[in-house]
């Protein structure tokens, strides 16, 4: 019975995690803004408390079982989106391919069956829910000037076209990267202590190994927003409206 139970949290736990996750860049593609919005934010809250519920209500008593299984499955999916995300020159695809990795966080901090790891999983998982639709509400305001962003080229000169909407990207994509002293930062930090209190130092290094990665590909974004000229000579007007998206 019980060999039964664990493996029905590893089916449950596969769908969101590596290596069935090629779903996510394809949906952030191929779908309307409004649909990828709600597919990079509120999908992930309901995944958290779907998963909270399942594992620690659930299967709490055997989450000697389903831990290691969930901590292996998290960390492969850190590395996976990260390493991946390295080649995309689309930037939804590069979005949905972090998400990969940002979700494998959520996963390892919810596999340390603690107060502490569950807690922090949430902070991860509401902080990035924010972030995302940030992004894309920034993207839905630029859409809506007729600047549709798609891949890393379209992105040159959006510093001298709407310098209010380079910035929010700027101060959006260090949160996502883990840069202080934004939200992002103390919650990768949070995940970081407790699995360094747990006895995962080794995990610890992976994931602080993928956050470097993932650095260098959001901070190539940030360079192609202000650092890349264009030939177009595009201005944005910007008004309180463009932001309702954003702050909405």
């Amino acid at each position: 019975t019980r060999c039964a139970d664990v493996t029905g949290v590893q089916t449950c736990a596969l769908p969101i995690s590596f290596p069935l996750f090629h779903w996510v860049p394809d949906a952030y593609q191929g779908g309307m803004l409004p649909v990828s919005l709600l597919l990079a934010s509120l999908s992930k809250v309901a995944s958290f408390i779907f998963f909270f519920v399942l594992l620690h209500t659930v299967f709490g008593n055997l989450n000697e079982y389903w831990s290691p299984i969930m901590m292996t499955l998290g960390v492969l999916s850190v590395i996976y989106g990260n390493v991946v995300a390295l080649k995309q020159s689309n930037l939804r695809r590069l979005i949905g391919y972090s998400t990969i990795g940002h979700v494998g966080f959520i996963i390892v901090s919810l596999s340390l069956a603690s107060g502490n790891g569950v807690g922090e999983a949430w902070l991860y998982t509401v902080v990035y829910a924010i972030m995302s639709f940030a992004l894309f509400g920034i993207l839905i305001s630029l859409s809506s000037h007729n600047y549709d962003i798609h891949s890393f080229v379209d992105l040159k000169g959006l510093y001298q076209s709407s310098p209010l909407h380079a910035w929010l990207i700027l101060i959006v994509i260090f949160s996502m990267a883990g840069i202080p002293p934004l939200l992002g930062f103390h919650a990768k930090l949070l995940i970081l202590q407790e699995l360094i209190i747990s006895d995962y130092l080794a995990v610890a290094i992976i994931l602080v190994i993928a956050s470097l990665i993932a650095a260098y590909y959001y901070l190539k974004v940030i360079w192609f927003v202000f650092f890349e000229g264009s030939n177009h000579t595009l201005k944005i007007r910007q008004s309180v409206s463009d932001f309702i998206p954003i702050l909405a």
